[in-house]
């Protein structure tokens, strides 16, 4: 009888909760959640609007940690009223997991080359050197197995240099599939 009564116990303590969905897939356990797999895509393409304004698109780096990745980035838009274009590099710093969803925070510094059309702007300098220091906070969800889908806000600052130094905002939503 002691024994039915531990089995019992034991048996409360490891069900879920009502209406609560347990993943069972045995092909790749260890998702904080469940047993099913991780799909942590390597690319990403997004579109931003704000400012800047374009398109995003991110690799993830072999070799690094997988629940902190750093990740290279390319940018083709505008900033402001200028078209840029640039790259940089961007690290995942916290991931909080819910099921099928995951926010994420990502810091990351851009080097930008921005096309002055107006010569006046900066100081008169025809292409201007700009540095953004900026975080993404995203949303994702996992459409397993065929990617993740993701909106978020990139807040931060960049300084253009030139024959004067400007300093520009960096406020942008964004959103787009990682696969």
């Amino acid at each position: 009888m002691r024994s039915v009564l531990v089995l019992l116990a034991g048996l409360a303590v490891a069900s879920p909760a009502v209406g609560q969905v347990v993943y069972v897939d045995p092909v790749a356990p260890g998702h904080p959640d469940g047993p099913r797999p991780i799909f942590d895509p390597a690319w990403s393409v997004d579109l931003l609007v704000g400012a800047p304004t374009g398109i995003r698109l991110q690799r993830t780096l072999d070799g690094t940690d997988p629940d902190h990745p750093w990740a290279a980035e390319g940018f083709v838009g505008v900033h402001a009223i200028f078209p840029a274009f640039g790259g940089g590099v961007r690290k995942t710093v916290s991931r909080a997991w819910s099921g099928w969803d995951q926010f994420v925070v990502a810091p990351g510094v851009d080097a930008f080359l921005l096309i002055n059309p107006d010569r006046d702007v900066f100081g008169g300098a025809g292409a201007l050197p700009f540095v953004t220091f900026d975080v993404d906070l995203v949303w994702r969800h996992e459409f397993y197995p065929g990617g993740c889908g993701e909106v978020g806000v990139k807040l931060g600052a960049g300084v253009g240099f030139g024959e004067r130094i400007g300093v520009l905002p960096v406020v942008a939503l964004f959103g787009g599939w990682r696969f």
